[in-house]
């Protein structure tokens, strides 16, 4: 994290809609009777958001989408669509990459995840 920290934000797009078909691909592998969720850390805006928003779609019928936007270059708009609902559950927003380190947001991250322990 502290690496990732002194590192010049690149002012680029991320390939998120390719993200989620991998997220999807490696569902199949997964219980059948497990409830499945996949959880999405970006710190960019999609290379393609309608080409994005289709995929998230598809994995929502698979899976509950979360999402961590992290810092203010992450478009929180558009990741309120993509997310899972309803949106309050499914996006944990967070202003840097060392919040995702705290016990707090781990703990927050996890209940959320997974609110049912057997």
């Amino acid at each position: 994290i502290m690496a990732l920290q002194n590192q010049p934000w690149p002012k680029a797009t991320t390939l998120t809609s390719a993200a989620l078909a991998t997220a999807g691909a490696e569902l199949r592998g997964g219980r059948a009777t497990a409830q499945s969720v996949v959880i999405v850390i970006t710190d960019g805006k999609p290379m393609n958001p309608r080409k994005t928003f289709q995929a998230a779609l598809k994995l929502r019928r698979q899976a509950r989408l979360l999402w961590v936007p992290v810092t203010r270059y992450a478009p929180l708009r558009q990741i309120k669509q993509f997310a899972s609902r309803p949106v309050a559950d499914n996006v944990l927003v967070l202003p840097d990459f060392k919040e995702l380190t705290t016990k707090a947001t781990l703990n927050k991250l996890l209940a959320d995840a997974c609110p049912v322990v057997e």
